[in-house]
């Protein structure tokens, strides 16, 4: 590529190019052949969000290249600028090949494996251990190789402060979720037992939002199941979802999602602008 010398200072230059990068992805690749020092700027944030999903375009060549990449590091090595990573559908990934890239994303804070086509089991968790995710979707019961040997208090969710649980949730799991220590947002599928609920309302005290979240088509048996709330509790919030990964994807982005606006939807409770028995998040 030809060298194009600069107009602007370094660090004005840098951030110009990189804030172009963050707000418009898709101008990445061209990006890339402006100049050599625009590459090094712009390279990682290539990879800083990364989907392999049949419902994104490219994605096969995406996954191709991360393993690609993961395969020909050095030891020690890591892939730069991986930080949030969802796993959906990927004919071309197995579960030895996505431990091989994890291994390798050292910057990774967010993980979702929730609608994985991956079968797991627990030979993931030493890899998760060696990383510092605060973001964590996935089938638990899949990840310990069975709903009686799931641990919460494993090293590996030691820095974790959103979970998104893709069981079914019962009282064992409830009685497993005290046992995180930086957890903070919760996200549960589906209708939970109210008994369930409360165990999580009663010993869950560092928890500062609990979600409980339909697809869209189930909201009237999601109100249904809000009105018979037997104790109030403002963390607590009912959303749904129109499409997963695209609300993943916004939240990788920093734009507004179910975490964030869930968030602001109990920070709303608490400051009385809406009551601490409306539970309903409003899209």
């Amino acid at each position: 590529m030809d060298e194009i010398l600069p107009a602007l200072p370094p660090e004005l230059e840098r951030e110009v190019f990189e804030t172009t990068a963050l707000m418009y992805p898709g101008a990445i690749p061209t990006l890339l052949r402006v100049a050599r020092r625009v590459f090094i700027w712009v390279e990682p944030l290539l990879y800083r969000v990364v989907r392999v999903s049949d419902q994104v375009v490219h994605s096969d060549s995406m996954a191709a290249a991360l393993l690609s990449a993961a395969r020909s590091a050095p030891p020690g090595g890591s892939l730069r600028g991986v930080r949030h990573l969802l796993c959906a559908e990927s004919e071309s990934w197995t579960l030895e090949d996505a431990k091989d890239v994890l291994k390798h994303c050292a910057e990774l804070t967010d993980l979702s494996l929730i609608t994985s086509s991956i079968p797991l089991d627990a030979t993931i968790l030493p890899v998760l251990e060696g990383l510092r995710i605060h973001r964590l979707a996935a089938h638990l019961a899949e990840m310990f190789s069975g709903t009686h040997s799931i641990d919460l208090s494993h090293p590996a969710f030691s820095s974790i402060t959103h979970l998104d649980i893709g069981d079914e949730v019962d009282d064992r799991l409830c009685s497993q979720i005290a046992l995180m220590p930086a957890l903070t947002h919760l996200m549960q599928n589906g209708k939970v037992p109210w008994v369930s609920m409360l165990m999580v309302f009663g010993q869950c005290q560092l928890l500062q939002v609990i979600i409980v979240n339909y697809q869209y088509l189930a909201k009237d048996a999601a109100i249904m199941w809000a009105t018979q709330c037997p104790k109030h509790d403002a963390r607590l919030v009912v959303a749904f979802y129109y499409n997963y990964e695209d609300d993943w994807e916004l939240g990788a982005r920093d734009l507004p999602d179910i975490w964030s606006l869930a968030t602001d939807f109990v920070a709303r409770k608490r400051k009385g602008d809406i009551n601490v028995g409306d539970y309903i998040l409003q899209t």
